[in-house]
């Protein structure tokens, strides 16, 4: 019970590394999805894809087909997180998108000063969002994305409003496309117990490649989180990430997000933490996502996506 509670207080107060950023609200830095998860996130310039919305809006532009998803993500301990999403390309407008993300933290145990039993308390985080994305000229596409944000820990809560704004420039003679987004520009509405929380502003560049000669499409894409810049590049992090299409059905992708560095307890400990893997399988209108992240100290986290086209 110790351990989750203090776990649960890092993830809120956004002490933690691997979500927060140093800053508030959680769930605006998370990107679930599983396929994108399983490429460290490196989706910034990767067009047509509505796991995309959790990195660049302008990445739903381009969209063929009606589309719902759900994610559920088995996080450290007993945490627990679901995203249920659906976009809608129409032809005059652009593709119109609606998500809802949830995480739950359990209940956990309060106690006084002394270590006295006062009962348990609940905490859980909730974001809702709006996006559009369409074309625009020959080879360009934007996309925006309005956002409400709800993060609550017993009796204290906090709300906030942001939207993410991004663009994508396709290069068909090279099979590659460029991504730009700012993710999480907006305030927090309310005080979280006498604090105003900052929100976890992000910048993001990228570039995707389809390989001429390998059914390999490779993804690199540069981060900066605006209050936890990273030691190296500038400020920025960086991940990079690859899908294998093995058949019609069946694609193979990993990851690393250079992050990992900052999960390792000692140097040269959890070596593998920031990198992931991950597997697709398609039968018909169905596609079923799998990835796994390693977190250091932490372990693995494992992320489980549902898509069907309606």
């Amino acid at each position: 019970m110790m351990k989750k509670a203090l776990l649960a207080g890092c993830l809120m107060i956004g002490c933690c590394p691997i979500l927060a950023g140093g800053s508030g609200f959680p769930l605006m830095r998370m990107e679930p999805g599983a396929r994108l998860t399983a490429m460290a996130g490196a989706f910034t310039a990767v067009p047509a894809d509505p796991y995309g919305l959790n990195c660049n809006p302008a990445s739903l532009s381009g969209m063929q087909e009606r589309l719902a998803s759900l994610t559920y993500t088995d996080y450290y301990l007993d945490l627990q997180m679901g995203w249920l999403g659906y976009c809608h390309p129409m032809t005059e407008i652009g593709t119109l998108s609606a998500s809802i993300l949830y995480l739950n933290y359990g209940e956990m145990q309060r106690t006084d000063i002394l270590g006295g039993n006062l009962g348990s308390f609940s905490a859980s985080d909730m974001m809702l969002t709006l996006g559009l994305a369409r074309s625009f000229r020959e080879n360009w596409a934007y996309g925006l994305t309005l956002k409400m944000a709800r993060s609550q820990v017993a009796e204290f809560s906090s709300e906030a409003l942001a939207c993410d704004a991004g663009l994508i420039l396709h290069v068909p003679g090279q099979l590659m496309h460029a991504g730009l987004a700012v993710r999480n520009l907006g305030t927090s509405l309310s005080k979280f117990d006498q604090i105003r929380e900052n929100l976890p502003l992000t910048y993001r560049a990228g570039i995707s490649k389809q390989l001429a000669h390998l059914p390999l499409v490779f993804n690199v894409d540069l981060i900066r989180y605006h209050h936890n810049a990273a030691r190296t590049l500038m400020g920025f992090y960086w991940a990079s990430g690859g899908e294998f299409t093995l058949s019609e059905h069946v694609k193979f992708r990993f990851g690393y997000h250079s992050r990992g560095s900052d999960q390792r307890l000692t140097e040269g400990n959890d070596r593998f933490s920031g990198a992931s893997l991950g597997f697709s399988v398609r039968v018909r209108g169905l596609v079923f996502d799998y990835a796994s992240v390693f977190s250091g100290p932490l372990k693995s986290v494992n992320h489980f996506t549902f898509s069907a086209r309606i």
